[in-house]
């Protein structure tokens, strides 16, 4: 009699446990659904909002951002701040957001491309720049959704990269060749800026068989 009380007992308190648990993870999720545009959080690919909907949904997640740790909220607070006009001689308000946002999350390879981005938008090539990049490969050497993302990115400045980071862009370009979404924002790069093209088709030759850039030229021409 008394086991079967304590049985009763400790099923009682698991399924207790078991209902708060749900709870403040259901509760977690609403509140992160609610302060993120659903175009942020439904999408692999972190796409292009209105700033009007970043706007409206930025102040609720620069409310949770302190005790919910989730790349939505710092995705949404981002693309609010880069809205914004901020004098060069002011603090970029966005590294500040995305230094909190790393500090939550250190693994999380689209921060520190971001971290990458703001740092060059404003001039800084230092080894925190590189640190940015090598980290970004670190927490995510094989995704196809941060490759495809960062390989124009890194084409833009591939001057300046050190070898090591060199070779892994490489390794994205033969990556995303083939496979027609991830080679979009290639495309779309290669298609809307003309100072892009030339030194990006000179890497593609270099390292990419006939058969591939002639694959790319059609992936091109659909973006146009």
């Amino acid at each position: 009699m008394t086991e079967a009380l304590g049985g009763r007992r400790a099923f009682i308190v698991l399924s207790l446990g078991i209902a708060v648990v749900g709870g403040i993870l259901g509760a977690r999720l609403l509140l992160v659904n609610f302060a993120t545009p659903s175009d942020i959080w439904l999408n692999e690919f972190t796409p292009m909002v209105t700033a009007g909907e970043t706007t409206l949904a930025s102040p609720i997640a620069n409310a949770l951002s302190p005790v919910i740790r989730d790349p939505a909220l710092v995705r949404t607070r981002l693309t609010e701040c880069e809205a914004r006009e901020v004098p060069r001689d002011q603090a970029d308000p966005c590294l500040a957001i995305v230094e909190e946002g790393l500090a939550m999350l250190p693994t999380s390879a689209e921060l520190w491309l971001e971290r990458a981005r703001i740092l060059a938008g404003d001039g800084v090539f230092d080894d925190r720049f590189f640190e940015s990049l090598r980290k970004s490969y670190e927490a995510s050497p094989r995704e196809g959704w941060i490759t495809a993302r960062r390989l124009p990115f890194l084409l833009r400045y591939a001057r300046r990269l050190p070898p090591d980071l060199a070779d892994l862009m490489v390794a994205d370009l033969l990556t995303v060749l083939g496979e027609w979404d991830l080679a979009g924002p290639l495309a779309s790069a290669y298609v809307a800026d003309p100072f892009f093209r030339d030194s990006t088709w000179a890497f593609v030759e270099q390292h990419a068989s006939l058969e591939q850039q002639q694959w790319l030229i059609t992936r091109i021409q659909a973006a146009i």
